[in-house]
């Protein structure tokens, strides 16, 4: 069994943070038939490498007091990471997950997912997953049930997401 330590961000976190964000993007997201490349990536929604500006912005977001944010750590190097952003209250969150890309499929986001839950089950969850990742039925085991989105806009460029939700788990 491998010693994957599950803890908070640090400052220190984000430059690998921003490189998996980033790899988790180009990896889900280009989708040539949909008109979404990886100039699209990088022009309409930022996503780019060794960007300081970009990164800064990441790190201010990440680190921020309504966030909450925890790395999975292998070896002192960050192989994955999670995130919750309060949206508009305290009582519901938006979802963030990114694993390496070299240590998909083998339970780390399943670790990050079950600590989440652990310690947040309490708030309503949302997520939103690009359909061609394929995590439907991942999210679907934590007790993500999919949503209609309404307005969602379609055409080139524009991204396909899923949007799930978990209701919160109220202990008694």
């Amino acid at each position: 069994m491998l010693d994957i330590k599950i803890r908070k961000a640090t400052i220190k976190d984000i430059p690998e943070m921003y490189r998996i964000d980033v790899d988790g993007w180009h990896q889900n997201l280009i989708d040539p038939e949909r008109g979404v490349t990886e100039e699209a990536l990088r022009n309409k929604y930022g996503k780019v490498y060794d960007d300081s500006e970009k990164i800064k912005a990441f790190s201010e977001i990440a680190m921020s007091e309504d966030q909450i944010s925890l790395v999975a750590e292998f070896e002192g190097k960050v192989i994955g990471w999670v995130n919750l952003e309060n949206l508009y209250s305290s009582k519901i969150s938006w979802l963030n997950i990114y694993i390496d890309k070299n240590w998909q499929g083998k339970g780390i986001g399943r670790l990050l997912m079950e600590e989440i839950i652990r310690k947040y089950g309490h708030i309503e969850i949302h997520i939103a997953t690009p359909e061609r990742a394929g995590l439907k039925k991942f999210y679907q085991k934590f007790g993500f049930v999919e949503y209609p989105v309404t307005g969602r806009i379609e055409g080139p460029g524009n991204l396909f997401m899923i949007q799930m939700k978990r209701k919160p788990v109220v202990s008694e």
